[in-house]
């Protein structure tokens, strides 16, 4: 959990180290910083490490017909959302906002909204396939990454 100033003066808010969400006055985070709706996918979470920025990010399992698990860091003042397909192809988008993470998990069709947010505007929100080498599967290496050329989608990839 991190402490923010807000305003003037010394008064701190509590924000959620997950979902990056203010935390009502006088709500403890549940454990290590992480609100209580976050924490029901702490336990099912599995560490996956952005290639970009070498920091860990917490891929939970999410039940899609089209994807098979997505994660959501805190970067600056929006986010990276990481997401794995059931191909097991793995995309890096950036510039996600905060309140995309909490909307996808809560959303009853997860390709969907994934489809009609993130992917509908590349513009916007620059994505990034993530390539996962032979070493990497068997635990010693680290995943590359490919960049998207002007105007290719992910359609395209």
């Amino acid at each position: 959990m991190r402490d923010e100033a807000v305003g003037l003066g010394d008064q701190l808010r509590r924000v959620c180290a997950w979902c990056g969400y203010t935390l009502a006055p006088g709500c403890e985070p549940a454990t290590h910083g992480i609100c209580r709706v976050c924490e029901q996918y702490v336990d099912a979470a599995q560490p996956f490490t952005d290639p970009v920025t070498q920091r860990q990010i917490a891929l939970v399992p999410v039940a899609s017909s089209s994807l098979a698990a997505a994660g959501w860091r805190a970067d600056g003042t929006a986010g990276v959302a990481i997401v794995r397909f059931t191909s097991r192809a793995i995309y890096r988008y950036a510039q996600v906002p905060r309140g995309w993470w909490l909307s996808f998990l809560s959303a009853e069709s997860k390709g969907r909204h994934l489809a009609m947010t993130l992917m509908a505007d590349p513009a916007r929100f620059p994505c990034t396939q993530i390539v996962e080498h032979a070493a990497r599967a068997q635990g010693d290496g680290d995943p590359g990454e490919e960049e998207f050329q002007d105007g290719e989608t992910l359609a395209d990839a």
